[in-house]
C-alpha cells in the first residue's frame, strides 16, 4: 500500500471506524484494577461530581535534563518552544523527518532545562534514540510503566476532575489555591505534603493532575 496521506488511506478503507475496531495491535494493558463499581459510575463522577484518576502505573516517564533540553525537544517535535520553561506543560507531538507521526506524550517543565515526559513509551523511545546519537548535551532517566517493569515506580500520579473537583482540592489544600492556568504548573498541599500540579479542565471544569514521591502515594490517595 502506498497511501500518501491519511485521506488516501480513509478513501481506500471506506469505513475507518470498522478498520480501527479490527486493527490487530491488541489492547493497551492497564495494570490498574477497577476499585469501586463500573465504567458508567466513573463517567457520571467526572461529569456530575468528582472523579479520582490513578495514573501511577500505566505510563512511562522519561526524565531529561541538561543545557540542550529545549533544543532537543524543538528538533524532535513539531511544537514551538518559544518562552518554554519551568512550570509549563505541553502536549509533545513527535514526527520523523518525513513528517510521519511518531506519537505524543505530555511534557512537564520541572525546571528550565529539566523535563518529565509522560505517556506511552513509543515517544520516549524516539527521544532516547536521538539522545544516544550523541548530538545533545543532556542526560536522561527512564521510569517504565508497571507492565514488564520489575522495579518500583519513582512517583505516584493522580488527577481530580469534575465540577466539584476544585472545592475538594481547596479543602485538601487547607484554603484557596492560587490560579493555575490550563497546562500551567503550581504547587498545592495535600496531607501535609507539598505536591506539584498541572492545571487541567478536561471535564469542562477546573481540575488538577498532581504527583510526588511514590512513598507518599497512599497518604495522598
Amino acid at each position: 500500500m502506498n497511501d500518501r496521506s491519511l485521506q488516501d488511506k480513509i478513501d481506500r478503507l471506506g469505513n475507518p471506524a470498522r478498520f480501527l475496531r479490527d486493527v490487530p495491535v491488541g489492547a493497551y494493558l492497564y495494570p490498574v484494577q477497577s476499585e469501586f463499581t463500573n465504567w458508567r459510575d466513573e463517567q457520571r463522577a467526572w461529569r456530575e461530581d468528582v472523579a479520582l484518576l490513578d495514573q501511577s502505573l500505566h505510563m512511562t516517564d522519561l526524565y531529561v535534563e541538561g543545557p540542550d533540553t529545549v533544543r532537543l525537544l524543538s528538533e524532535v517535535a513539531v511544537n514551538s518552544f518559544a518562552n518554554y520553561g519551568r512550570d509549563r506543560g505541553k502536549q509533545l507531538v513527535c514526527c520523523n523527518d518525513d513528517g510521519q507521526l511518531i506519537g505524543d506524550m505530555i511534557l512537564f517543565g520541572l525546571e528550565d532545562t529539566q523535563v518529565n515526559i509522560v505517556g506511552r513509551p513509543v515517544v520516549a523511545n524516539w527521544i532516547q534514540y536521538h539522545i544516544e546519537r550523541g548530538r545533545y548535551d543532556v542526560g536522561f532517566e527512564r521510569d517504565e510503566r508497571l507492565v514488564g517493569n520489575p522495579r518500583p515506580r519513582k512517583t505516584y500520579r493522580f488527577e481530580l476532575q469534575g465540577p466539584k473537583a476544585w472545592a475538594l482540592l481547596e479543602k485538601l489544600n487547607g484554603g484557596p489555591i492560587g490560579k493555575i492556568g490550563f497546562f500551567r504548573m503550581g504547587t498545592i498541599r495535600i496531607a501535609g505534603r507539598e505536591v506539584r500540579a498541572l492545571g487541567h479542565s478536561f471535564a469542562g471544569a477546573p481540575g488538577l493532575e498532581f504527583w510526588g514521591p511514590l512513598a507518599d502515594r497512599e497518604a495522598i490517595r
